[in-house]
């Protein structure tokens, strides 16, 4: 394991999350495994990154890693591009071929270009979530009238902020229509919307913007849907900090775990 560049608390990850791995077989089970692994990936560094994110990769059966890679292959999926999925997603190189050949199929028959990276964040979206509960999150949005090419955009470009559960999409887009006021095509362009808290980022953010409508209109900025994305700190800086309603804004905003002096 320090060979693969694991130490100290990196080192204890590994073993907290896959103990077994120290009962197993040096010379019959890592090494090969190992072998394997670096070929597959090309350096022991992007193994290390890997294991880092999936610990149990290390204990699997590789029986389909290498046909599940020539699957991914014949789908017009490049190294670079294989990498890269696998390094977000590291189980799919161990799933049935059965499934994860369903899987590809379910993303060509979106229309999505195989090759292309829209195609493969589309497989990793559908692979964490399940291929029937994707389905349902897909239906969902339908009936939050949200067009099929709208849906499909989505599903190109951002498939992973799908990777929510349905009552969390429920939750965000009933937020964002009845609350925050939006169009639901809103998160065609945006759709961290549907990322993220209510409770802890939407509606505080919101509480300020509220507040700030009331008293001072002028610092309201031209697009609220921009400011939710905006991190803690820089949001901090450009609404909370430095106006002598710095208090008030504060109490809005109240619940956050934001570390910051009113000044």
């Amino acid at each position: 394991m320090k060979a693969l560049c694991f130490t100290g608390s990196n080192l204890g990850h590994i073993v907290s999350q896959a103990p077994s791995l120290l009962c197993c077989s040096l010379e019959q089970n890592l090494s090969p495994k190992v072998s394997l692994f670096v070929a597959i990936f090309g350096s022991k560094h992007s193994l290390y990154k890997i294991i880092t994110r999936y610990p149990r990769l290390l204990m699997c059966n590789t029986d389909n890693v290498k046909p599940n890679i020539d699957i991914l292959k014949k789908s017009s999926m490049q190294d670079e591009l294989l990498l890269y999925a696998i390094m977000v997603r590291p189980s799919l190189i161990l799933r049935s071929e059965e499934l994860l050949k369903s899987e590809i199929e379910y993303v060509r028959n979106l229309g999505i270009l195989e090759g292309s990276k829209g195609f493969a964040n589309a497989l990793v979206a559908i692979d964490s979530s399940g291929l029937e509960n994707f389905e349902n999150k897909l239906k969902l949005l339908t009936t939050l009238r949200l067009l099929e090419n709208e849906i499909l955009k989505i599903v190109r470009w951002f498939p992973s902020t799908l990777s929510g559960g349905i009552d969390k999409i429920k939750k965000n887009m009933d937020f964002l229509k009845n609350t925050a006021g939006f169009q639901p095509n809103i998160v065609v362009t945006h759709s961290r919307l549907l990322t993220y808290s209510v409770e802890n980022r939407l509606l505080p953010r919101h509480k300020v913007f509220e507040f700030l409508r009331e008293t001072d209109p002028s610092r309201l900025p031209k697009s609220l849907v921009k400011v939710y994305n905006l991190s803690e700190r820089s949001f901090a800086d450009k609404f909370l900090l430095g106006t002598p309603e710095a208090a008030k804004l504060f109490e809005n905003y109240k619940g956050k775990s934001v570390d910051l002096a009113i000044s």
